[in-house]
């Protein structure tokens, strides 16, 4: 008897530890289609990566953090090493708890590496060098995080549930439209990014979309 009772306390143990934490794509469905979402698209340069990472979850309620990336990857989930579309998921402000409670609103950021340290500025220049066919409006992010486009890891970060092998959008497509309904789908453009260089690289002037400053994350370069 007191075996059986050990046992059943043992699995109830495990059932605790293997439940899905954090904020789940569901609930971020939920909240787009409410309008309460607060969705935003950083691109850019890949070796700032986790820094960038680390300074979106630093204003996370605990336990609400998720990590999503289009990986196919079941074991690594180190933001800078599951691939170059990732987007990171909380609740900030909240009462927290590591539950999404009525009123609570969840924050998610798309961060778009591939391409590099250009495509901080292309998207918002594009009127004035030449383009490949990854640069500007052709930029590509994860699409539109819901309950039906990533797969639940078995890969956990620092506590962070992960989610893997999310599509892909090219938010310049007509198939953008799909993705959600036209009224409630995620930025068309990054809101800015991060480059190992200055613009002036590339023979263009970042002052016509906005501003650029050090990033002082810690890289011998960065230039917001």
């Amino acid at each position: 008897m007191q075996i059986k009772q050990i046992m059943l306390a043992v699995v109830a143990t495990l059932a605790v530890g293997q439940a899905v934490a954090g904020v789940t794509p569901a609930q971020i469905a939920t909240q787009r289609a409410s309008g309460v979402l607060q969705e935003t698209w950083i691109s850019g340069a890949s070796a700032p990566t986790f820094n960038i990472y680390q300074g979106f979850v630093a204003g996370c309620d605990a336990g609400t953090q998720t990590v999503f990336t289009n990986s196919t990857s079941t074991t690594a989930a180190k933001p800078g090493s599951t691939g170059n579309f990732n987007a990171y998921a909380c609740v900030r402000g909240g009462n927290g708890d590591a539950v999404v409670d009525a009123g609570e609103v969840i924050t998610l950021a798309y961060h778009t590496v591939d391409g590099g340290s250009f495509n901080a500025f292309a998207p918002h220049v594009s009127s004035t060098v030449p383009l490949t066919a990854n640069d500007g409006p052709n930029l590509r992010r994860l699409v539109a995080v819901d309950n039906s486009n990533c797969l639940l890891s078995p890969a956990v970060f620092a506590g962070n549930t992960v989610y893997r092998s999310c599509g892909l959008v090219n938010p310049s497509a007509a198939s953008v439209l799909t993705e959600v309904t036209a009224a409630l789908k995620p930025p068309v453009n990054p809101a800015g990014g991060f480059s190992d260089v200055e613009a002036a690289l590339w023979g263009v002037d970042a002052s016509v979309a906005g501003t650029s400053a050090p990033a002082n994350i810690g890289q011998v370069f960065g230039v917001v």
